[in-house]
């Protein structure tokens, strides 16, 4: 089977050209935000000024969204790379992931300190085995 480029299939140019035109609107976005709001142009003023209340919950909703899976993703990236170059590791992959995760970003607020104590601290006993100091010393 032969692999066929976009520009045999005849649309390349105007994929290509939908991409460059989406780009250089959000450029001119990205500068008329920047000019409107040169001290503080976060996604939530920019939207809570011209959109209103709703309109920065919603964008604060999607900031948390991509934050979270962000943090996921790279975690998993890291961790199969590193289970990868040690086969041997691959059935502790979840645990190196909560581990990574709980130690990278800690529990600094008090719903993630009590997520942690009441969900995190039941997962991890069962992943680790019955070795409570080991489980608290990772949640602390």
């Amino acid at each position: 089977m032969r692999l066929l480029s976009l520009g045999e299939y005849k649309i390349g140019d105007s994929l290509q050209s939908r991409i460059l035109v989406l780009l250089a609107i959000l450029f001119v976005s990205f500068r008329r935000t920047i000019r409107a709001y040169p001290s503080n142009g976060g996604a939530y003023t920019v939207c809570k000024e011209n959109l209103g209340v709703n309109g920065s919950l919603v964008a604060a909703a999607a900031l948390m969204v991509d934050y979270v899976l962000n943090v996921a993703v790279g975690i998993s990236a890291g961790v199969a790379a590193f289970v990868s170059a040690v086969p041997d590791l691959h059935p502790y992959t979840l645990q190196f992931c909560l581990a990574i995760l709980l130690s990278k970003h800690g529990c600094h607020s008090p719903v993630c300190k009590h997520t942690a104590s009441e969900v995190t601290k039941h997962d991890l006993i069962n992943l680790f085995g019955s070795n409570f100091s080991q489980v608290r010393s990772i949640i602390k």
